[in-house]
């Protein structure tokens, strides 16, 4: 069963564009005016909340399945899922 949830995809974007502003105002210097825009240490931490909790999904889904976690299926998974765009 493969769904996604809107709000995570919401809040993914939000962090995502924290970060944009943050090092388009930064590229800029450090004028006074864009100092409001300097919130890419939250999107980076926002970021990765996201990616705990899926993690953490995840792993609770197969702990629920299975009984157990394989660790080695785990990471192999992982490796399949961000090496192609490597």
């Amino acid at each position: 069963m493969n769904y996604r949830i809107r709000s995570m995809d919401f809040l993914r974007a939000v962090a995502i564009l924290l970060v944009i502003l943050a090092h388009t105002s930064l590229s800029y210097g450090r004028f006074p005016s864009l100092v409001p825009l300097q919130f890419g240490g939250t999107g980076v931490d926002l970021f990765f909340v996201l990616s705990g909790w899926l993690l953490g999904c995840q792993l609770f889904k197969e702990l629920n399945k299975h009984n157990t976690i394989n660790i080695k299926r785990f990471w192999v998974r992982r490796w399949m899922r961000t090496l192609p765009a490597y």
